[in-house]
């Protein structure tokens, strides 16, 4: 299954719920789209990831919940 994704300069407003479909993902590159911290789904999380890239989004924070394991 896909570890890394490169999705930077893609003009996203916000994430995909289908990213979260992709449990090994390790790398996750976001790059330079307009996502905000309003438009993160709270179902999203990314149990795996080790390297994620969100600079020039428009993310005033980030949310937890992305990086909580689940119960």
């Amino acid at each position: 299954s896909m570890q890394h994704l490169f999705v930077r300069d893609c003009k996203l407003h916000k994430l995909p719920s289908q990213i979260g479909r992709l449990v090994n993902l390790v790398t996750l590159d976001l790059s330079n789209n307009p996502i905000a911290s309003q438009q993160i789904s709270p179902d999203l999380s990314f149990h795996n990831l080790k390297t994620l890239n969100l600079s020039s989004c428009r993310l005033t924070s980030i949310p937890t919940h992305l990086f909580e394991k689940s119960k």
